[in-house]
């Protein structure tokens, strides 16, 4: 996915400048950890400590999935939000955290230091893995199992999301050793929390 914005190397940092804003925001190359080079998961990891501690947010480049995942699921997320509010609020969220969330309907509390009152004016959609109702961990009232609800009239919307989601979830447990070591923990710290029943 390319990144909008100056590229500029800062004490062995890759950061986008974007627009000459004084934000920076660090670019995580997987390219050598993703091909097993030496010394680069830790070099990497290293590097998205920096970002979580002192930026908060990070760019991925060289991760392997094709662009064409990241258009579509763009395109779909397009033409969803643009469905009448009525569509939309037939999918509102639920219990189970999966659904639809309108704008100015939640107050996001993040703080200790400032106490917001302002409602958000963001809509979004929440959905899960995508499982069977007969799946075991549903079956057996785990948190985030349940499933998902899809739009009726939005051919080809629910293939889209899966699609991306079967994409992300490989790269997602790619990271969970960086993010273990960026932690001073043991690269498969995070592994036993993400087993196939997760």
């Amino acid at each position: 996915m390319s990144v909008a914005g100056d590229i500029v190397q800062r004490d062995g940092v890759t950061y986008v400048v974007r627009d000459g804003a004084t934000e920076e925001i660090p670019v995580l190359d997987l390219a050598g950890y993703l091909a097993g080079e030496p010394g680069a998961r830790e070099a990497l990891a290293a590097e998205l400590r920096h970002a979580q501690e002192n930026i908060g947010f990070y760019y991925i480049v060289y991760h392997g999935i094709p662009q064409r995942v990241f258009d579509a699921t763009f395109a779909a997320l397009k033409r969803f939000f643009a469905l009448p509010d009525a569509a939309k609020m037939a999918l509102k969220i639920d219990g189970d955290m999966i659904g639809y969330v309108p704008p100015k309907s939640t107050i996001y509390e993040t703080s200790k230091v400032n106490r917001n009152t302002k409602k958000d004016l963001n809509e979004t959609l929440l959905i899960n893995r995508e499982r069977d109702p007969g799946d075991p961990a549903y079956r057996a009232g785990r948190r985030f199992t349940a499933p998902n609800k899809w739009p009726a009239d939005l051919p080809g919307f629910r293939e889209t999301m899966v699609a991306y989601q079967q994409a992300m979830e490989p790269l997602g447990r790619r990271m969970l050793p960086l993010y273990a070591l960026a932690l001073d923990k043991p690269a498969d710290f995070f592994a036993p929390y993400f087993d196939e029943q997760s």
